[in-house]
């Protein structure tokens, strides 16, 4: 295996050092060469030849190979995984073996081949939402490749570790990760090769906190023109351009774009993760839609993973805010509020808010004084503060000046700290007012969505048909439209319905 050029040391020279003498053994070992390689600046992708040849090993080969053979072997295989649609497969071998093997090389594998192993597990657990053991991961990759004077190898962990940090919600340290990557690699025009994927990422979610559209569609672009070989990076540029078209509130494209991560040609080879985080941008694009219905039906049977990477909580309950729910708001999220000790920081402020407004709108002050509390504190320390998009500002604005009265000291702090010249969207927030429906017109609504006549629900509510006529017509002008169908589609959309199944007949 060639050493990398203008690196501190070779990538995994003594790891395949004696080995492809044996029958059948070079292709292998080259084609694990060739994968811990790819990953690194200036180096090819690696082939799908070199992924197959990994994949088609049989598993007993390890044992015939020395410790630090194995261990590239099990770094190459978990990296083919994840790139085979296999990515819970592929973190479930990290788990089982890749962290194990590295632990036993440590003293005797080069720097440079650790350092590269380690950001091939903690990319593959960034893949699969799992930020705290991607961090660690990529902490490891980080202090080898220093140990090893690899400029090359740092530069990939830096990026790992600024897109880990990022997507957990540490926007401060992802910041001075992202700085000191670019530092490295600008001149030497890394930061447009495919190896720069998680620093684009990285840098893709630290913009977002900062509505720079323009940041964001350059490394759009650069991910499109450096990644489009790559099977995961496709979804991950979708993944981006869903959260530029966020930020520049073109929401009908925003659930495009995520339909087609979660239903295209890539589907099936896309980490479980990334749809997951399509499907939260399409619910969130829906409820800016003023379609929080079509939120919540997407999101039904939805279940967080432990970290709350994607927090469907925090999503059926930003749905429900739209809606007026606001018991649900907090139903929903109090195993969140209360439990919280490995979820998510960036989902855990937007929940903490979410939950101050719906006890706010029920008139518990302290309740929502203490939850606004918590948010604005843990999104302060964490970077996250930015202008909010499409919470409503007026009653923010009567939280944070309570907050001012009680903590005078951080009130200022947090207004310092704050964009000064972000314009706010002109759009409905997220908690619009639906129309108020009365309780019996909801009721109503709910057999409106059914395919019943209207002489039919009347006899369901054993009411006249000329009762249901002026109830319907009531019903449309809060609506604003004029048709059943008109009506029907937006009670799904919206889910401003209770409803109803006809009885069974005698």
């Amino acid at each position: 295996i060639p050493g990398t050029a203008g690196y501190g040391g070779p990538v995994g020279r003594s790891t395949v050092s004696g080995t492809s003498a044996r029958p059948g053994g070079g292709e292998l070992f080259q084609a694990i060469g060739v994968i811990l390689l790819s990953r690194l600046p200036d180096q090819p992708p690696a082939p799908r030849s070199a992924l197959d040849t990994v994949l088609g090993a049989r598993p007993r080969v390890a044992g015939s190979m020395s410790a630090e053979a194995a261990t590239g072997y099990t770094t190459a295989l978990i990296w083919s995984m994840l790139y085979s649609g296999r990515a819970k497969e592929a973190a479930d071998l990290a788990d089982r073996e890749g962290m194990l093997a590295l632990h036993r090389v440590a003293g005797t594998a080069p720097p440079c081949t650790n350092s590269a192993c380690y950001s091939v597990l903690a990319e593959t657990y960034l893949f699969n939402g799992r930020f705290r053991d991607s961090i660690a991961c990529a902490r490891f990759a980080h202090d080898y490749a220093i140990e090893a004077a690899d400029d090359g190898c740092l530069f990939r962990a830096l990026g790992v570790l600024t897109a880990a940090l990022a997507m957990n919600g540490d926007i401060d340290l992802a910041s001075e990760f992202a700085n000191a990557a670019r530092q490295l690699g600008v001149t030497r025009e890394w930061t447009t090769q495919q190896a720069a994927g998680p620093l684009l990422l990285g840098d893709v979610v630290i913009r977002a906190r900062q509505a720079d559209a323009e940041g964001i569609e350059r490394a759009c672009a650069i991910l499109d023109r450096v990644c489009g070989h790559d099977v995961v990076y496709r979804s991950v540029t979708r993944y981006c351009q869903a959260i530029l078209q966020t930020v520049r509130k073109d929401f009908r494209q925003v659930v495009a774009i995520t339909r087609l991560m979660a239903q295209g040609a890539d589907a099936r080879l896309c980490p479980p993760y990334l749809c997951d985080l399509a499907a939260s941008l399409e619910s969130i694009g829906y409820v800016h839609l003023g379609e929080p219905g079509e939120a919540l039906t997407l999101l039904a049977g939805r279940t967080s993973a432990p970290e709350h990477s994607v927090c469907f909580e925090l999503l059926r309950a930003t749905a429900y805010l739209q809606l007026g729910e606001f018991r649900m708001v907090i139903d929903s999220t109090e195993a969140c509020a209360r439990g919280h000790r490995d979820h998510n920081v960036g989902a855990l402020v937007s929940v903490l808010l979410r939950r101050a407004l719906a006890f706010e709108a029920l008139g518990q002050s302290a309740s929502a004084d203490a939850e606004y509390s918590n948010g604005i504190h843990l999104a302060y320390e964490s970077g996250l503060l930015s202008a909010t998009l499409g919470l409503p500002l007026a009653a923010l604005q009567v939280l944070f000046d309570r907050m001012a009265v009680n903590e005078p000291v951080f009130a200022a702090q947090v207004s310092a700290a704050l964009p000064q010249n972000y314009e706010y969207p002109n759009r409905p927030d997220l908690s619009f007012e639906p129309p108020q429906l009365t309780q019996r017109e909801a009721v109503l609504a709910g057999w409106l969505v059914t395919d019943l006549s209207l002489r039919e629900i009347a006899a369901e509510l054993h009411v006249s048909i000329n009762t249901v006529k002026s109830q319907v017509t009531s019903l449309y002008r809060k609506l604003d439209v004029s048709s059943r169908d008109d009506a029907t589609d937006q009670l799904r959309r919206t889910g401003l319905y209770q409803p109803q199944q006809p009885r069974e007949p005698r």
